[in-house]
């Protein structure tokens, strides 16, 4: 293989590349958003898609590149959907953490693939060029489809963990894009070490550590299932307190309200430790409280109420 048709394969597999990526953000949009604007939503993605594309044969930086587009995403959130911009802008810190995780892993493959076949090349022949030309567009088909089933598999985990959420308040936002930014910042640490020069010489991290090949995606890993734990346990937090809310109102719990919100968090912590109390364990986990309007008798049945339906949901 010649070099110029390693430069047209390796074109290739970037627009590629790109269109996965815009692909999976459109999914990961479409179960955020569960497709209340779809028509409109439709155009913009195309517009997007294209746009992604032809972005790729710009002679910018990849970080240029995303913020471009990140920036143009939020001003069409902004415009349509403006009283949930704090799900768009999670949505995008979500996105570019998982293209971060998923190249980190993928780069793994790709230079233990990379490693073991130029090994087998033998330096003084002929065709040593052509060979190792070859063997890179080999590893570049094996690194972008490894993230692109990274990638996919990540999104796919998430728009099931978000599933149901109509809300997303800013702190929860920073609450839950924590890892984002984590995952973000290791990738380009590990990025600026891959190849180090050091006076006239290079230092190259995977040849004089080849144990990281396999320990720094399982950090990523360990970063992803973070994030997906946080977000699952967040989504069930909000399904408690919601079910608690609603079982006061139904049961007529709820009178001047001066201490329902101290009873709420109060059946809230008791349920988390113990989702089957008993009338005299409410009363108890409750006792710290004071109501002037009721007998407290509402109140116990509406937390017997929220634990009985918790149950049924499988909280």
């Amino acid at each position: 293989m010649s070099q110029s048709e390693f430069e047209i394969i390796n074109n290739i597999l970037d627009i590629w590349k790109i269109v996965i990526q815009a692909i999976v953000f459109l999914v990961l949009w479409a179960a955020a958003f569960r497709g209340k604007k779809w028509k409109r939503d439709g155009i913009a993605a195309v517009l997007f898609i294209l746009a992604n594309i032809g972005s790729g044969f710009l002679p910018w930086a990849s970080w240029v590149r995303y913020g471009v587009l990140a920036s143009a995403i939020m001003g069409y959130a902004g415009i349509c959907y403006k009283k949930q911009i704090e799900k768009a802008f999670f949505i995008i810190l979500a996105f570019y953490n998982f293209h971060c995780l998923g190249y980190l892993m993928a780069n793994s493959i790709y230079q233990k693939i990379i490693n073991a076949m130029l090994k087998s090349l033998d330096v003084v022949q002929d065709s040593y060029l052509q060979e190792m030309y070859r063997c890179m567009a080999v590893g570049m088909f094996c690194l972008v489809i490894s993230y692109a089933v990274l990638l996919a598999t990540m999104t796919l985990i998430l728009c099931r963990l978000i599933k149901g959420v109509d809300i997303m308040a800013w702190q929860d936002v920073l609450l839950l894009s924590v890892l984002n930014f984590v995952g973000s910042m290791i990738v380009g640490v590990v990025n600026g070490l891959i190849a180090v020069k050091i006076d006239t010489e290079f230092f190259l991290l995977f040849d004089e550590k080849p144990d990281l090949l396999w320990k720094i995606p399982m950090i990523a890993v360990f970063i992803f299932a973070g994030e997906a734990a946080l977000i699952y346990f967040w989504q069930r937090y909000r399904i408690l307190l919601s079910e608690g809310q609603k079982a006061f109102v139904e049961e007529i719990a709820i009178q001047c309200g001066f201490c329902t919100t101290g009873m709420i968090m109060s059946a809230k912590a008791l349920l988390l430790k113990n989702p089957t109390p008993t009338e005299e364990e409410i009363r108890v986990a409750l006792s710290g409280n004071i109501c002037r309007c009721s007998g407290y008798v509402q109140i116990v049945r509406a937390v017997d109420r929220a634990a009985r339906e918790l149950r049924e949901v499988g909280v």
